[in-house]
């Protein structure tokens, strides 16, 4: 499946992350790969979110920025402390994004999220994020 999609989208190719988005694509849809890719180029192209994964990453920069502004506005002791630990906002929340939560988070919530991001977008994420702060 992943090895099909490299090769239909070349600028993209394959990026650590998508496994677990295909994975979940599986889980719900296993007796038919021809629908998963059709299901993931359609995640790619009309959400953009092959943006995520291509050179230089700007899909995901754009969302680790928003993530930064909005924690600075609503979190600022949390964020001095990652700053303090030399932890940066890229590098701490990028997996939560690039794999859409799959990788971190039980399969019935992930589909959850999943389900809330297709109908809700990308800030679904980042409030998902925020809320998880929020609860902690």
């Amino acid at each position: 499946m992943l090895k099909a999609y490299a090769n239909y989208d070349n600028e993209v190719s394959y990026v650590q992350g998508m496994n677990f988005i295909v994975g979940l694509l599986l889980f719900y849809i296993p007796a038919d790969e021809e629908s998963v890719f059709w299901c993931l180029h359609q995640l790619m192209q009309k959400k953009n979110w092959r943006l995520v994964y291509t050179h230089n990453f700007p899909k995901l920069k754009s969302m680790t920025r928003l993530l930064e502004k909005r924690m600075q506005r609503e979190f600022p002791r949390v964020l001095a402390h990652l700053k303090e630990n030399y932890l940066q906002i890229e590098g701490t929340f990028s997996p939560h994004f690039m794999t859409l939560y799959v990788y971190l988070t039980p399969v019935e919530i992930a589909t959850r999220m999943f389900e809330i991001f297709l109908l809700d977008g990308d800030i679904a994420l980042i409030r998902v994020l925020l809320h998880m702060i929020e609860l902690k």
